[in-house]
């Protein structure tokens, strides 16, 4: 029996608790877990924007030098090694050949008869010149005597000078101080003149031929660039020209230079990063859980107000990191609905909500 009671005023205990909680639901239903219980806010921030253009690219040298044939011959020795250091007059190739040998020796034995007719020339030209002191030779003897001596003196210098020039087609030199790279033929090779050799660059006047695809309109002249060279590692540049030319695939392409591309790159470095685009500052930023939009895609956040929540259409810009830039229509002063934006937006946009006490 006792038993029987005690479940009996248990049930009774129950019922009268069920009740009072639905007679308070029905009394103040907004008391219950209502959307407004799960709104946040937060106060606007000032953030930077920006949009990047990622590129990838090599270095090269803004400086560069071919190397070329001036005569047809036989490549006898490279003087150099591959990607060595060279110095401006340094030999780098040598030539030879049945060609070049032939008119080395036809040149340098035109020499020696020129220089043995310039000594006999050079005797006749003085005896003209006593004859003529004593009067046993005429005036034109003498000066046809020393026209003879002046044009063996011009043949001379000429063969002497097709002789250099040879030797110098032979014996090819660095034009300029740098790198030998790209080099074209091996020793034993024939080849042609104006054949292209080698290549001589310089390692430290250097820029990043780039390959980017920047959005339409974008302005790449002067942006600034970020350079991927190792983890953690980044240079800077300056984009200083863009090519008219595209790539196959479409990429726009474009010259970047800084002195610490010069200092820490070398000649070949593959190398990515981006290109800063647009850059807005310390600009009025929200998250973009507080922004909703309508069907006509309008912008619009929930300010909170002393007594409430009011719907304020706002202009964004921007967006990167999940966040908004937002152009006009709030200040930074104004608290703002950062989590159940969406629940207010939906419910009826006449009335003003109830802050959560």
């Amino acid at each position: 029996m006792k038993r029987y009671f005690v479940i009996t005023l248990i049930s009774i205990l129950v019922f009268i608790g069920g009740f009072t909680i639905w007679h308070s639901m029905s009394k103040n239903p907004t008391t219950t877990v209502s959307r407004i219980d799960l709104i946040k806010t937060s106060f606007v921030q000032r953030k930077d924007f920006k949009v990047v253009a990622h590129f990838f690219g090599k270095a090269k040298a803004k400086n560069k030098v071919t190397i070329t044939t001036l005569e047809a011959g036989n490549i006898l020795s490279i003087d150099v090694a591959d990607e060595s250091f060279v110095k401006k007059g340094d030999v780098i190739f040598t030539l030879g050949g049945v060609k070049i040998n032939t008119s080395m020796t036809s040149i340098k034995q035109k020499i020696e008869s020129l220089k043995q007719q310039q000594a006999t020339a050079t005797v006749a030209m003085s005896h003209k010149q006593q004859a003529l002191e004593q009067k046993i030779a005429s005036f034109d003897e003498f000066n046809k005597a020393k026209v003879t001596l002046a044009n063996l003196n011009i043949q001379l210098k000429e063969a002497l000078g097709q002789l250099q020039a040879l030797e110098d087609a032979i014996r090819i030199k660095s034009p300029i101080s740098g790198i030998f790279t790209n080099r074209k033929v091996n020793v034993g090779q024939n080849v042609e003149k104006a054949d292209l050799l080698a290549e001589i660059i310089d390692p430290n006047n250097l820029r990043i031929s780039a390959t980017l695809f920047p959005s339409k309109g974008a302005q790449l002249q002067g942006c600034l660039a970020t350079i991927n060279i190792a983890r953690d590692k980044i240079l800077s540049g300056v984009v200083i020209s863009v090519l008219a030319q595209r790539t196959s695939t479409g990429g726009t392409m474009a010259w970047i230079e800084s002195d610490e591309i010069n200092k820490k790159l070398k000649p070949g470095d593959l190398v990515s990063g981006d290109v800063q685009l647009v850059l807005h500052k310390k600009v009025l930023a929200l998250p973009e859980k507080a922004i909703v939009r309508d069907e006509q895609e309008k912008t619009y956040v929930f300010v909170k107000q002393t007594h409430g929540y009011t719907k304020q259409q706002v202009q964004t810009g921007l967006c990167a990191n999940e966040w908004v830039e937002v152009l006009s229509g709030i200040t930074q002063s104004d608290e703002v609905v950062t989590e159940g934006a969406y629940e207010l937006f939906y419910q009826d946009f006449n009335k003003v909500y109830k802050v959560a006490d």
